[in-house]
């Protein structure tokens, strides 16, 4: 299974969510000042996707900036 993995448990059973970006050469975590939870994922290819959490993992959300000119 491809995908994100949470536990609430302490690590006793993890459930599984897909990113729906295929296979990941990298995933990094970070955590700011408001507790939202930012993940960095990176393909093999050089695309890479941001998301983050504000519910500690339940649902991730896909960050898009809004870009101007």
């Amino acid at each position: 299974y491809q995908g994100l993995y949470r536990s609430d448990d302490d690590g006793i059973v993890w459930d599984g969510q897909p990113t729906g970006f295929g296979i990941v050469s990298s995933a990094r975590f970070a955590a700011d000042s408001t507790g939202r939870v930012w993940l960095h994922l990176d393909k093999s290819s050089g695309l890479s996707l941001l998301r983050y959490t504000d519910d500690l993992g339940e649902t991730w959300q896909t960050f898009e900036p809004g870009l101007q000119g």
